[in-house]
């Protein structure tokens, strides 16, 4: 509201008392950015003022009339101790921040205190008070606070935060019998709204609704309505309002119209955005132009039925049948007549009176706004429920409960929904800058160690030491950044509007755990729905793929395509027609389940949800890694025999080639040097512990270590690469010619096999290693003659055997220094050449790190969260396969091939490659610790990450992993667009491409084949079960190869088959779309369904408004939320026309314009 200056200033620096003031913060929205600024703040009865700055001395710079406003807290902005004050009637909004959650909640008191309204219900509480004690009203009759005819200011729409740790008092599921609506002839498409009142006040409080229940005058809704004691009593009125929807929706888009609208979209610069994005101007601005066509809707009141809570809780029969009678509000009435059905559900387990959600859990069920924790409130060790185990790590857990029919009548599927922020998305991070950062600073310690270098080649090594440090200094700030965030407690997870937000460049986006419960309940509302009950049919027979009608390719085109694929690992079958749809079953793996005993009928299923790991702060003017590392700009020394190129045409791809296979190899030799080291170390102090307990078996088996580690040294440093790297290092050195580099002289030297000609660092490191050899034979004759004294351990022996082992560990560190050295001047080298590539602030590496930071703390996510959720049964089988195969992680990818998508997807294929080169451990969890706090250590190169796990878990694994061997990440990525970008791509327009798309899937099927040959091996002869679903993987791959093959646009089976395939091996399961939230939504959705569908046998005629329903009341909508402050998915009607059938969202739950 609006005042004249001088008025506003007046009043707020009167003299008079103010009811509360003090110095909050409150959101200024600017055009560019918007930000917290601090305001003194003044409530003077129902207005709310606010002063020009944090003096309560400065000039008043705007007021706020309460009256109609609702107060509430924000859950929505990431800002800690943030309220909310806004008036859905005008739009406006504003938001304030205090300094505590004390002084956060006094605010909240005194503010819905000061509105008239808040007034009325203060004097309607002391009224029944005072009738309560006297017997007597003790206002005047003509006072009777009659509110009907008042504006509802405090209307909310769920239950308030107060009766969160209330008891249940009822769950309920609705339906409805014979309805009729306006259009003669036609089928209502309706939903209910629920109204609480409760004596002695005497206004209507909107509770909660339903789903919108498509053409069907006999709805079933399936979204469940709690009422919580501290909301309702015995003695509170429910009115249950029934609303029929008549509207146009919007024809799908054929397929013969799909090219021609693509041109269009083209040629008006349809943008390379995702849904909604703000480059899609020319599209969203198309979706505008229709809504008026396609978008009107008329909203009828049908009726109305009333009961009170005390008849539903007493009835001797759950289910309650009401007559639906004439509205006594609303503009359009349609007297309908029909019943509305209330069932009454009680709790599954046995000897519990009623459904009861323990205390501090997000108890939304059904509810227009789904309800989150108290991440202060809860405490992180305890266990809020059942269905939340393995959510210590999880922070603002959002819950929503469904009830579904199934096939069988007498039988009901219970779905529990819950999502929530993972704290890894943080402190994954913060921990890999910190690896990176000394992994700059042994760098630039090793760079000094070269000061035998020639001139030229000193100058290089300045100029590479001033760019690691430039990198020191950034990755420094980011880690302090993000470690205020952290203390600040700002920001619980990163939204999708901040992935481009620099200080937030290293934190995955959007990062959430997505989690299903499936559980088979009581009976489906009684005798009443059994003649609405759809017949028992032989499945739902419904094909994900919806394939258009279109020329298919021939079988001998099919079979000419076949040689594109590596051959499956299971006997051929018939060849599968290009346009033919695959059922499929989905009868996947649930978790906490083993190969023997996937085929569980209730369990709890995972998915992790997260935006597209790329790097959004440095854009994608020049596509992603892939892109760039293809293009890379070289400038390398004349004369550099490593990098140099022959031939004048080749030249440039040869020599970038060249660099980029430099900068690889310096990665494996120094990875495989570093784990070399390691494995010395640990050889060394098994040495030293069996000499000091004179134990001879231990002393032979380290012995035996020793002398394999030797052999394999001695292979690494006669290896070519190596020899190039030490050959370099040596012309480096010696006194420069032109171009940096002298001839370097020849020499005869003795290998300790054979006479060879070496260069003098050549000769150099064969010395060392020929002493190194010399040092472990000495070592082994002294055990040996040990040994051969029948472990007579006397002090001359032992002191020997320590003077052996002191020479070679002595010899080793030489020996390391010395190949260190050659491979930090060939990482000059390749500085040299492509300077982006090796270091600096924008380039290559930093893309590189920000993208591998994202996956990885989305797989660190993924891992902890997997073992928390497997039974006991199950540990035993994934510990066998991560100590023998490794861990297998599926990632669907949603991105198109078009624009800046195809650049995220380039990001994220380098850094799921990139994943390859971690090895994880796990270890004993302390018990003293709460929360599993990973650790990170290592180079670029070789991360480790250790997870410490608790004893329930630890104890199951097999004995290889308990004794700390690490075990590797298999990342199985298949990827699909499913957009309009998409089919720019597949049409070729302006440049699209899906071809990039094709050879990922590709690589990613025979990646899939590999792994399942070594699964084969582990689990085939396990058990009876374990063949039958080593089989069945055989028959869903041949499956999947025929899906590849077909190359069918924007079709799904290949996503949901590989990871239907990848769940029935035990795989972790994550899926993105560009921000985490909209398409990624639609997958994840779909998936619960068809595991309700394949597992509980969902009645198949429910299918497709189970989907709605999930989509419209579940957790994927708070996600939007959450993201973008709508409660809306950012598809425009354009966009919704060229999705899959089954990926686009229920009507009313799309529009935003925001990513």
């Amino acid at each position: 509201m609006k005042f004249d200056q001088r008025h506003l200033a007046w009043m707020a620096n009167q003299a008079c008392p103010c009811d509360k003031e003090a110095c909050l913060w409150m959101l200024e929205k600017g055009f560019f950015r918007s930000e917290y600024c601090q305001r003194w703040c003044r409530l003077k009865g129902n207005v709310f003022v606010y002063l020009k700055s944090a003096s309560e001395m400065s000039e008043g710079l705007g007021a706020i009339v309460l009256e109609g406003f609702t107060i509430e807290r924000d859950h929505v902005s990431g800002r800690r101790h943030s309220i909310r004050i806004a008036n859905d009637t005008s739009g406006e909004e504003y938001f304030i921040a205090a300094h505590s959650e004390r002084e956060a909640a006094d605010w909240v008191s005194c503010l819905r205190k000061a509105s008239f309204g808040g007034q009325r219900s203060i004097l309607a509480d002391l009224r029944d008070h005072f009738m309560k004690l006297t017997g007597e009203d003790p206002l005047p009759s003509h006072v009777a606070l009659n509110l009907v005819d008042v504006a509802r200011t405090d209307i909310v729409a769920s239950p308030s935060p107060e009766a969160d740790d209330a008891e249940v008092v009822l769950e309920l599921t609705i339906a409805c019998n014979g309805l009729s609506c306006p259009a003669e002839g036609a089928a209502a498409t309706t939903y209910i709204s629920t109204d609480i009142m409760t004596p002695p006040k005497v206004q209507w409080t909107s509770y909660t609704q339903t789903e919108v229940c498509q053409a069907s005058n006999d709805p079933v809704y399936f979204s469940t309505i709690v009422l919580r004691a501290g909301a309702v009593s015995m003695m509170s009125r429910v009115r249950l309002t029934v609303y029929h929807i008549e509207s146009t929706v919007m024809e799908p888009v054929e397929m013969e119209q799909e090219e021609k609208l693509a041109m269009q979209i083209s040629e008006g610069g349809g943008g390379e955005g995702e849904e909604g994005e703000e480059d899609s101007e020319n599209i969203d601005g198309q979706a505008a132009e229709n809504d008026d066509d396609t978008g009107t809707s008329i909203i009828w009141t049908l009726g109305e039925a009333c009961t009170t809570v005390g008849a539903i809780v007493n009835s001797s029969d759950p289910l309650l049948v009401l007559p639906v009678r004439p509205s006594t509000s609303g503009e359009r009435q349609f007297p309908s007549g029909g019943e509305v059905c209330l069932q009454r559900w009680r709790d599954d387990a046995p000897g519990r009176p009623l459904s009861h959600y323990p205390r501090h859990t997000a108890s939304f069920v059904a509810t227009p706004e789904t309800r989150e924790d108290n991440v202060e409130d809860r405490p992180r060790s305890h266990s809020i429920h059942h269905d939340n185990k393995g959510w210590a790590a999880v922070n603002n857990i959002s819950r929503a409960t469904f009830r579904f029919p199934c096939v069988q009548l007498d039988r009901s599927i219970k779905a529990v929904e819950l999502m929530g922020e993972s704290m890894y998305a943080w402190t994954v991070p913060i921990q890999l800058l910190r690896v990176y950062i000394d992994e700059d600073r042994s760098l630039m310690l090793r760079l000094l160690d070269l000061h035998k270098l020639n001139k030229t080649w000193s100058e290089h090594c300045s100029l590479l030491k001033g760019d690691l440090q430039t990198s020191i200094t950034y990755y420094s700030e980011a880690i302090n950044k993000l470690e205020l965030l952290l203390a600040k407690e700002e920001m619980s997870f990163k939204p999708s509007r901040l992935k481009s937000e620099q200080r937030l460049e290293f934190v995955a986006t959007n990062l959430h755990v997505q989690r299903v419960r499936l559980k088979m309940g009581e009976s489906v509302l009684s005798t009443l729905t059994r003649n609405q009950m759809p017949a028992v049919g032989e499945g739902l027979g419904l094909s994900v793929s919806y394939m258009k009608k279109n020329p298919a390719a021939s079988s001998q085109s099919m079979a000419e395509k076949r040689s594109s694929l590596p051959d499956s690992p299971m006997t051929p079958v018939t060849p599968m027609s290009p346009s033919a749809s695959v059922n499929l079953d989905l009868s996947s793996a649930v978790i906490g389940a083993n190969p023997v005993t996937h085929r569980k009928k209730q369990g709890m299923w995972e998915v992790i949800t997260v935006g597209a790991p790329a790097a959004h702060s440095l854009k994608f003017k020049k596509g992603g890694l892939r892109s760039l590392l293809q293009s890379l700009p070289v400038a390398q020394p004349h004369g550099t025999p490593h990098l140099t190129a022959s031939g004048s045409g080749a030249a440039s791809n040869e020599a970038r080639q060249n660099v980029v296979n430099c900068r690889e190899e310096h990665h494996k030799a120094s990875r495989h040097i570093r784990l070399l080291q390691e494995s010395f170390a640990n050889a060394e102090e098994r040495l030293q512990q069996s000499v000091h307990g004179k134990d001879g078996e231990a002393l032979r088996q380290a012995m035996a270590l020793v002398e394999e580690k030797v052999n394999e040294l001695v292979v690494l440093c006669e290896s070519s690469s190596l020899r190039s790297c030490m050959c370099n290092l040596a012309r480096g050195i010696e006194k420069e010619a032109d171009g940096g580099f002298a001839p370097v002289s020849n020499e005869w030297v003795w290998n300790g096999k054979e006479f060879v000609k070496s260069t003098s660092a050549q000769t150099d490191v064969m010395m060392s290693c020929h002493t190194v050899q010399q040092h472990a034979l000495c070592l082994n004759t002294k055990v040996d003659a040990l040994l051969d004294r029948n472990n007579d351990f006397d002090q001359t022996m032992q002191e020997h055997i320590e003077n052996c082992v002191c020479n070679l560990s002595t010899s080793l560190a030489a020996l390391f220094q010395q190949l260190q050295a050659a491979l930090t001047f060939s990482l000059v080298m390749a500085y040299v050449a492509c300077p982006h590539l090796v270091t600096g602030v924008g380039g290559i590496r930093h893309r590189r790190d920000i993208c591998f930071a994202q996956a990885l703390s989305s797989i660190v996510t993924a891992f902890i969260s997997h073992l928390e959720l497997c039974n006991s049964s199950a540990l035993s089988y994934f510990g066998t396969q991560l100590a023998h195969i490794g861990l297998l992680v599926h990632w669907e990818s949603l991105l198109s091939t078009y624009g800046d998508e195809q650049g995220m997807l380039e990001d994220m294929i380098t850094a799921l490659d990139d994943i390859q080169l971690v090895q994880l451990r796990l270890e004993l969890m302390p018990d003293d610790v709460e929360l599993p706090a990973p650790r990170i250590s290592g180079i670029r190169s070789s991360i480790d990450v250790v997870v410490p796990v608790k004893k329930n878990i630890f104890r199951r694994m097999p004995s290889e992993i308990r004794g700390g061997q690490s075990f590797g990440i298999h990342v199985i990525l298949f990827t699909q667009g499913v957009n309009e970008k998409q089919l720019l791509a597949d049409l070729g327009i302006k440049g699209g491409d899906s071809s990039l798309q094709d050879t990922v899937n590709h690589a990613s099927y025979s990646k899939l084949c590999r792994f399942f040959e070594k699964f084969k091996e582990v689990f085939s002869i396990a058990t009876a079960e374990a063949a039958e679903v080593v089989s069945e993987v055989h028959k869903l791959l041949e499956e999947l190869r025929h899906v590849l093959l077909a190359k069918q646009p924007r079709c799904i089976d290949g996503i949901v088959l590989s990871g239907r395939i990848c769940r029935m091996m035990n795989a972790l399961r994550l899926t993105s779309c560009k921000s985490g939230k909209d398409r990624t939504a639609m997958s994840c959705t779909l998936e619960e369904v068809f595991l309700m569908k394949s597992e509980l046998s969902l009645a198949p005629d429910n299918f497709e408004q189970a989907l709605d329903v999930i989509r419209r009341r579940g957790t994927r909508l708070t996600n939007t939320e959450k993201n973008i402050g709508e409660r809306r998915y950012a598809f425009s009607h354009v966009q919704l026309s060229f999705l899959p059938k089954l990926y686009r969202p229920p009507e009313g739950t799309y529009g935003s314009n925001h990513t």
